[in-house]
């Protein structure tokens, strides 16, 4: 926090320690960047193999707006400014707040195992906040912008609003807390899991065989995009998948050609149309519009 304080005192000192640390951020992560463009060549060249015209894809309103919160995210400007400092003042508060809230005999047990528990635990608290996202008229005003994209790619992993963003934090601050563990793990953890995301956004079609009766496949995930009725409120889980076979959500067999998007309501495909979307839909909500859910 205490580069926040030095932007607010010296705000061009601040800016030039914000703008070296994305720098150094970015030679970091190089390698990352490289994973990116390979999901992304694979999965376009999965379309290719089904007859798409890959070019239309590159050239879309949709896909340039998933380039623009792609890079963004790799440059970690909304980290730095929003979502880093909002996610340690959240975990601070309910640390300081509610101390009952913790399970004080975890912090005995190896730190192996505290990292283990608290992915499954987070995990299957991620499959319930994302079926409520789709079951609640509210939550899906945050969450619809995701769905949007009609031409599935690995940049999609990145779409989200602001606000979402802000949302999922006060929603999945709690699980790090309850187990009483520092935040750097579950920042740990993400930053490990983001190549299966990318993935598994990335439209190629993969089933992962019998492992993904375990783990979330691109597959899997693309189903739950899917536009289709029979596919609609399916497919929930973030990186584990038999969640869904427990609680009675889970489909398979994905047909050859898929269409993505939402069916009933019409996203703008610009940056900073998108930002409002949950905004709008909120209002339109308050007032008795009719907003899809």
């Amino acid at each position: 926090m205490d580069y926040l304080s030095r932007f607010v005192d010296d705000p061009v000192h601040g800016a030039v320690l914000l703008l070296n640390s994305i720098a150094r951020n970015a030679a970091a992560e190089a390698h990352f960047y490289g994973l990116l463009v390979a999901v992304l060549l694979l999965g376009l060249i999965a379309e290719r193999r089904r007859g798409r015209a890959v070019l239309s894809i590159v050239r879309s309103n949709g896909f340039r707006v998933d380039a623009i919160y792609a890079s963004l995210e790799l440059l970690h400007v909304v980290q730095f400014l929003i979502i880093i400092p909002l996610g340690l003042a959240v975990s601070t508060f309910l640390k300081a707040n509610l101390p009952w809230l913790k399970i004080e005999s975890l912090a005995a047990l190896p730190v192996w195992m505290q990292a283990l528990l608290l992915f499954v635990f987070t995990d299957f608290w991620t499959y319930w906040y994302h079926r409520a996202q789709h079951a609640s008229s509210i939550l899906w005003q945050f969450h619809k912008t995701h769905h949007s994209q009609v031409n599935l790619t690995a940049l999609t992993t990145f779409r989200k609003t602001i606000i979402d963003r802000v949302v999922e934090i006060f929603i999945l601050a709690l699980p790090p807390v309850l187990m009483d563990v520092s935040f750097a793990m579950p920042l740990a953890i993400i930053f490990i899991l983001q190549f299966h995301q990318l993935i598994i956004h990335s439209n190629a079609g993969w089933s992962f065989g019998r492992l993904g009766r375990v783990i979330v496949s691109p597959e899997f995930h693309e189903l739950h995009h899917s536009r289709a009725a029979a596919h609609r409120d399916r497919n929930f889980g973030a990186v584990l998948s038999f969640w869904d076979a427990l609680f009675g959500s889970r489909i398979d067999g994905r047909p050859e050609h898929l269409e993505f998007g939402v069916s009933d309501e019409r996203i703008p495909e610009t940056y900073f149309g998108q930002m409002v979307v949950p905004l709008t839909g909120l209002w339109a909500l308050a007032f008795g519009k009719k907003v899809a859910a």
